[in-house]
């Protein structure tokens, strides 16, 4: 269906069992939906496979509450609280055309304000009320208004 950037810091990349790891449900929901996706834990990693890789993506899936990395470290990002806000700004600044879906555990309502500046259509979605499959119909939902 869709080719998806999933950067969350709590997911262990290339595991074939969860092994404590909540965020490889939501992979593998995606990949049983028909998704490719490419999950990585980190901003930099993140920044490097959009870097080489960044046009051949639909959708990038951002946690919120994440470590800056290198990349990020010289941002206000809150001690890794508002860390995903950055990044998903710098993507949509680099890659217009890209969906950006803002998954995160917190429900500050500032969330949503940081975000307006997107120029593309950005989705918060909150971990804690939406289980892996929920999250699938989100992603195939903005699948089909693309």
């Amino acid at each position: 269906m869709s080719k998806i950037l999933l950067i969350d810091n709590e997911i262990n990349p290339g595991s074939d069992e969860p092994n404590m790891d909540y965020m490889w449900h939501y992979v593998k929901a995606l990949e049983e939906a028909g998704h490719a996706v490419t999950a990585v834990n980190n901003v930099d990693i993140a920044l490097e496979v959009l870097r080489k890789e960044g046009k051949t993506y639909d959708i990038v899936v951002v946690d919120i509450m994440m470590p800056p990395g290198n990349a990020l470290a010289k941002v206000a990002h809150l001690r890794g609280m508002r860390t995903g806000i950055h990044l998903a700004l710098r993507i949509a600044k680099d890659f217009p055309s890209l969906h950006i879906v803002a998954l995160t555990n917190s429900h500050d309502s500032a969330i949503r304000k940081d975000l307006e500046p997107l120029k593309v259509p950005a989705v918060i979605v909150y971990k804690d009320d939406t289980t892996p499959f929920a999250f699938v119909r989100v992603v195939n939902g903005i699948v089909l208004h693309k």
